[in-house]
């Protein structure tokens, strides 16, 4: 809005904050484009009320659309966005008189009126003032201002406020021709007051004249939303409640002392009796409609789902079953005649779910036939195993885990042709008393078996500390020889061994560097082993190990003796055993032929099952000592091609079967899974309250915490969206 000082007019001119692109067509406005275009104008005085209006109803228009505000606006409202743009333009062409009326002009006998015009529709509603000068027989005028209004989102009648604020004395009529404020092209033409007043209307009404007629009709709220409430013990107090006040409405009313206290029988008679009428208004009205008129079954059509129950309405006006058994005289009126219910009705699935845990989640049978001594639902059968299939804690009691198919075996177990305890598993196991002088002390078992010929060699540690743990793993590497990989639990002392490990390593390195690779005394631990973990609570992952501790503590309780044995007596025992578990056979025993040669770990150790040397060679030339140790080459690689032909088809098989109690798992919520080689999930982080676990998947049960897609289509509305989950977790 501009000030042209030669003319003493106001004028108009485009704003640079206008966007030209936008304005010259260039591209298509969006929401967010609308409303800056409308706020960038300045017409304080509302001069240009009457191209603005245009532009405010069109944002209401593409606010009630539900778009986003950086969307382009749809097809239909950009044409309308159109037709804007040509007027704008147009906008500067007009000016306005500053002032009403030259001083020179003004007499003190002047009649000074000012006129307000009025109009209003369904997209909004004017005003428009002018100054009316009258002064013998010239009368002038002049616009003043204008403000314009988009009509409410909520539908208002026009005239509430008018009756309310004004009389009818106030108010001239002008014809539509006539009224400046019913067309906004007309805001700049002067209207015609050359009559200092108006025609009134001859006659006055309260009501609304329109051209056109609204029909309107009020739906009745229920006194209870059933939808709300996933109980029915809870449903009904509630509904007997509502009754109640609506019967003490109806006693204040009769002047009649209202009811208080608890609950009575009578009342929650009252409150069952309307939640039965309730679902059966709601989706027989017509066959209801029939019965209440006195007529029977032959008025209803077959495609009923009712008909085929001869129903008939009963004193309180609920629909039952005509039954066959009306002459026996011990049967209640509800075997006689059950109450009918539709199946796919909120009231219903919360009574046959109150059934369900009435019986505490066990007996279906047994609630399927309770249910039908009062009630007659179609296809209860089916309903009720919905029921059940959506029972939050029937869901609990049927969690199960479902382990993935077993993964490959790691190369640990399929390493032929290498060093025996290359790779190894280790683990602890005990305790065990020992007599020390007149007192006992505890000892454990060290257990490290080779994962590919599977011997065992058993070592005993004095306590469960890492240094402990790192002197057996001196021991067995002294005899063994060091490992390539180690396999193990996550204990704490064998963690706590893997950092000392890991630092040993490191400084073995730095001093191969630093003597530039000078042959030293190499320590125990070594650059090429690695130590790995297993995910925690995953014994099953360490079977291999695990099944040779049964076995070495069945072989110690057949040999222990009525008394605590000393270090000494102990530490012959484990060696004895280490020898029987070693001298176990890998592959199948033959009956027919007891001949026929067993392969057993001792083979790939000592040469035999036994250990029994081969016969003392006298000669020790050269030449007889090099031919020996061709021999025992070739004997070696015999046994790793047996290993491959017999012992290795056997780990095929598949054994996991985790048969775990599930009924006090704590719950929680996956947040991160770990996948094998395969693809598979083996292991997954859970978080609970207590903080996050790291778990296999055969010890996570998944729960469902929704309904699902069928359910979601009947009563209730719920629906069960599988990427939201919580999983019940082995402790």
């Amino acid at each position: 809005m501009w000030w042209c000082t030669l003319t003493d007019t106001f004028t108009y001119k485009l704003s640079s904050k206008h966007d030209r692109d936008l304005l010259e067509r260039q591209r298509k406005p969006t929401k967010r484009k609308v409303l800056r275009t409308l706020m960038a104008v300045f017409d304080p005085l509302g001069l240009k009320s009457n191209v603005l209006i245009y532009l405010k109803v069109l944002f209401q228009e593409i606010w009630r659309a539900g778009i986003g505000w950086d969307d382009v606006i749809p097809e239909s409202l950009s044409e309308k966005w159109e037709k804007w743009l040509e007027i704008l333009p147009k906008v500067q062409d007009v000016s306005i008189p500053r002032c009403y009326r030259s001083l020179t002009q003004l007499d003190p006998q002047t009649n000074i009126q000012l006129h307000t015009f009025v109009d209003a529709s369904l997209s909004g509603y004017a005003a428009v003032v002018y100054l009316r000068f009258e002064q013998g027989n010239t009368v002038e005028c002049a616009i003043v201002g204008a403000k314009t209004r988009v009509a409410p989102l909520k539908f208002v009648s026009i005239p509430s406020e008018i009756l309310k604020t004004t009389e009818a004395a106030d108010w001239g009529h002008k014809r539509s021709k006539e009224n400046v404020a019913d067309d906004a092209t007309k805001w700049q033409r002067v209207p015609d007051l050359t009559e200092n007043t108006n025609p009134y209307l001859e006659e006055t009404t309260d009501e609304e004249l329109r051209a056109n007629l609204f029909f309107h009709q009020a739906e009745p709220a229920p006194v209870i939303n059933v939808q709300d409430y996933s109980s029915r013990k809870r449903l009904l107090r509630a509904t007997a409640t509502a009754l109640r006040a609506a019967n003490n409405i109806q006693r204040n009313a009769d002047s009649k002392e209202h009811i208080t206290g608890p609950l009575s029988a009578e009342e929650l008679q009252e409150a069952t009796v309307y939640l039965y009428r309730l679902p059966q208004a709601e989706t027989f009205p017509d066959e209801i409609g029939e019965l209440s008129a006195g007529r029977r079954k032959k008025a209803l059509p077959k495609s009923s789902t009712i008909y085929t129950f001869n129903p008939f309405l009963d004193e309180q006006k609920v629909p039952r079953m005509h039954g066959r058994i009306s002459a026996c005289e011990y049967a209640s009126m509800d075997a006689k005649n059950p109450i009918i219910l539709p199946k796919d009705h909120h009231v219903t699935w919360l009574i046959v779910q109150d059934r369900h845990e009435r019986y505490h989640h066990q007996n279906h049978s047994t609630v399927v036939n309770e249910l039908r001594q009062t009630f007659r639902i179609p296809k209860i059968r089916r309903l009720f195993q919905r029921v059940r299939t959506n029972c939050q804690e029937c869901k609990i009691t049927r969690a199960a885990p479902r382990p993935p198919p077993m993964g490959d075996l790691p190369a640990a177990r399929l390493a032929a042709f290498t060093r025996p305890f290359s790779f190894i598993g280790i683990d602890y196991f005990g305790p065990m008393l020992v007599v020390i002088g007149r007192r006992t002390e505890k000892r454990r078992g060290v257990l490290i078996t080779c994962l590919t010929i599977r011997a065992v060699y058993i070592e005993i540690a004095h306590s469960l500390d890492a240094n402990s743990c790192i002197m057996a793993l001196r021991n067995f590497m002294a005899r063994r020889g060091v490992p390539i990989q180690i396999f193990s639990d996550r204990g704490t002392n064998f963690t706590a061994a893997s950092k000392e490990v890991k630092a040993a390593q490191n400084e073995l390195e730095a001093a191969l560097k630093a003597m530039d690779q000078a042959k030293v005394i190499r320590e125990i631990t070594s650059p090429e082993t690695e130590w790995k973990f297993l995910p925690p609570a995953s014994p099953h992952m360490g079977g291999a190990w695990e099944r040779l501790i049964q076995s070495v503590k069945k072989n110690l309780a057949a040999m222990q003796p009525g008394w605590n044995p000393t270090d000494e007596t102990l530490r012959n025992m484990l060696i004895e055993v280490e020898n029987v578990i070693n001298s176990r056979p890998l592959t199948y025993v033959p009956v027919d032929d007891p001949e026929a040669p067993v392969l057993t770990p001792n083979h790939f150790l000592l040469g035999s099952s036994s250990g029994l040397k081969p016969a003392t060679i006298l000669d020790d030339s050269a030449l007889v000592l090099r031919r020996s140790w061709c021999a025992s080459q070739v004997e070696a690689n015999i046994f790793w091609r047996r290993w491959l032909r017999d012992y290795l088809p056997t780990s095929q098989r598949e054994r996991n079967d985790p048969g775990l109690p599930r009924n006090c798992w704590p719950k929680g919520r996956i947040i991160s899974v770990n996948k094998s080689k395969d693809g598979q999930i083996r292991s997954a982080a859970v978080q609970t309250q207590a903080g996050i676990y790291e778990r296999p998947v055969t010890k996570l049960a998944v729960l469902e915490v929704r309904r699902d897609e069928e359910v979601s289509q009947g009563p209730g509305g719920e629906c069960y969206d599988p990427s939201v989950g919580a999983s019940h977790l082995a402790s």
